[in-house]
């Protein structure tokens, strides 16, 4: 991140703060100078974390990010990303940044890199209770991708399930992008023998029950893949109960027709299995 000095002297002091030379100097940990509180915002006193307003200002930009820059626009999420991964304000912006992203095809074809995998895998690993960048991650790995592997390979499926195994308890953007990045993880094979083998469809019920239909909705589609195509998973799936939970969400979603369709898509592969019938 490029500051400068004079852009910092130039900040106006707040009244009735008294002179630099007077103030508590804090050293800004991302611009990497000693400067007065008042060029802070509220968690300044946190030495390991304090950045300046200018530095917050950076990464707050994201937001404002426009898919149709294209390459400068990936390029700027993913230098600020990797610069602010550490910070759970880098979690949150980067992330939400990279997913809206991965949604344009133009911006697709710049962004969706190795670099990005890894982006993601540090965001996830040091904030996993972050919704955004699991989010991103799912829609890294949708359609034909060819990340599936390379994730299984840093370790995220088993991350994954664990996000959604108590004692954690994800709230709905948490749990509804989680589910999202399991879902398409299941196009590989081994990554879907990796999450079956952490136990993924224990966990699933308390999701499929959910009154939040994105959360709902992501967990069907997520049993409808990992029982796919698995005789053994289907198995599991029914000894785990998933079957009445299963029809208990079709009722409960009937009138939506997305969350209904995933629903019946489920019961129909659990269906396949005789014991199931």
């Amino acid at each position: 991140l490029k500051l400068s000095v004079s852009r910092h002297e130039r900040m106006p002091r707040p009244k009735g703060q008294g002179s630099t030379d007077d103030a508590e100097l804090i050293f800004c940990v991302r611009c990497r100078q000693d400067l007065p509180p008042w060029e802070f915002g509220r968690s300044a006193r946190e030495a390991s974390s304090a950045s300046c307003k200018l530095c917050l200002e950076t990464i707050e930009d994201l937001d404002l990010v426009d898919a149709s820059d294209g390459a400068p626009a990936c390029e700027l999420v993913l230098a600020t990303g990797e610069s602010w991964a550490d910070h759970v304000l880098g979690a949150e912006k980067a992330g939400a940044a990279l997913a809206d992203l991965l949604l344009d095809e133009n911006c697709r074809r710049h962004i969706a890199t190795h670099r990005a995998l890894l982006l993601l895998h540090r965001l996830t690993e040091a904030h996993p209770g972050r919704g955004e960048p699991w989010v991103a991650l799912g829609h890294l790995l949708a359609g034909d991708s060819p990340f599936r592997e390379p994730a299984r390979g840093l370790g995220l499926v088993p991350r994954a399930v664990g996000v959604l195994a108590p004692p954690s308890n994800p709230g709905p953007q948490v749990a509804a992008g989680v589910l999202l990045a399991v879902a398409n993880f299941m196009g590989c094979a081994a990554a879907k023998e990796d999450a079956l083998g952490c136990g993924l469809l224990g966990k699933l019920d308390r999701y499929l029950v959910s009154g939040v239909e994105e959360v709902a909705s992501t967990a069907l589609v997520c049993l409808a893949n990992a029982v796919a195509d698995s005789r053994t998973a289907k198995l599991t799936a029914v000894q785990h109960g998933l079957l009445p939970v299963t029809t208990a969400a079709l009722r409960r979603w009937v009138d939506s027709p997305p969350t209904a369709s995933a629903a019946l898509m489920a019961l129909g592969n659990l269906l396949d299995e005789p014991e199931a019938q």
